[in-house]
């Protein structure tokens, strides 16, 4: 496979192999270029899942983590974004509304064999006027009630593209495959996780470093969508990239419940799974190597089913200011990719 020599630039550019730059408020070529499953109105099981029963499950873990969160009179509390909107800000719209997660953002043959699969943790808030993202509140309102495709197209043209925080670093990695239909993007959990601040407008990204009730509200919401992500995962036989150590847990925690065998690929020795003394100290327990050594050593978790098996490669999230430094535009990663994909 030809490698790709993309230089990516978090910040006033974005450079590209022939020599010119995409200033911000462009797109990378990639997104504009995709050929996605809501384009071609691809009927797909699991986001039409998620569109429909998202809501109702997100009303179930509300009741079930209340009591776990921060009180009402503490100056911040976690939550996910798609409820709890306050109608003084939106209208009496917003009273009591519950939206649907986030649908995968798929290619239309996202079910292909060779397709390749990237995961990450969490969705952060994009919903205009309280993230920093611009999904007007309306739309979703209206969409809520459509097809997830008709969300889709909106979440394409509102959030991934021209997005320097997360999507528009990803297209390297994606590019690199060759194929703008085979893909799936996707996180762990669906639900947008957010920290609301008393007396701040916008809502903060959730961080579960040292903050056990944050830690308890990612995995609550990631173990019940484990069924959708196995679904996704099991259509495919190649190449699964994890973003960040969370998503790389996450997913080794689902082979194994799969029945599946995990091993490095260089030593051949079986993963041995931690033990915790809380339930969903996972969420911040580094599973084994640092991404850092994988890229020096090339290595990856090998994981089969029966005849059907899969390269699980943990890179750098985008949005971690160190991966940045330490692997820019994912030059390092790139070329991990071709020499073992």
């Amino acid at each position: 496979m030809d490698f790709i020599g993309h230089r990516l630039r978090i910040g006033k550019d974005i450079r590209q192999p022939h020599g010119g730059s995409l200033k911000r408020g462009e797109t990378q070529s990639f997104w504009s270029k995709a050929d996605f499953a809501f384009q071609r109105k691809v009927q797909d099981s699991i986001n039409e899942g998620i569109w429909a029963q998202s809501a109702k499950m997100q009303e179930e873990l509300d009741r079930a983590n209340r009591p776990r969160l921060p009180s009402a009179g503490k100056r911040a509390r976690h939550l996910v974004q798609q409820t709890l909107l306050d109608p003084t800000f939106f209208g009496r719209k917003a009273d009591g509304l519950v939206l649907p997660w986030v649908p995968d953002v798929l290619g239309c043959q996202w079910d292909h064999e060779s397709a390749v699969q990237i995961v990450g943790s969490a969705y952060a808030g994009f919903i205009q006027g309280i993230s920093k993202r611009s999904f007007p509140f309306e739309a979703y309102l209206r969409t809520s009630r459509l097809s997830w495709h008709d969300f889709a197209e909106l979440y394409l043209n509102h959030v991934i593209q021209g997005d320097y925080d997360y999507y528009e670093p990803l297209c390297p990695l994606l590019e690199l495959f060759g194929n703008t239909r085979r893909f799936s993007l996707f996180d762990l959990c669906r639900a947008s996780l957010v920290t609301r601040v008393q007396g701040s407008l916008l809502d903060k990204p959730i961080s579960l470093k040292g903050d056990d009730d944050a830690q308890k509200l990612f995995a609550d919401h990631a173990d019940c969508q484990m069924e959708w992500t196995w679904k996704r995962l099991e259509h495919s036989r190649g190449c699964i990239i994890a973003l960040g150590f969370t998503a790389e847990y996450g997913l080794l925690r689902l082979f194994r419940d799969q029945g599946c065998r995990i091993e490095d690929s260089a030593t051949r020795i079986p993963y041995k799974f931690k033990k915790h003394g809380k339930d969903f100290a996972w969420t911040v327990n580094y599973p084994s190597q640092t991404i850092k050594s994988r890229l020096n050593s090339k290595t990856f978790w090998d994981v089969a089913q029966g005849q059907r098996r899969w390269k699980l490669i943990p890179v750098y999230h985008p949005q971690y200011s160190e991966g940045r430094r330490k692997d820019l535009g994912y030059e390092k990663t790139l070329k991990f990719l071709e020499a073992v994909v």
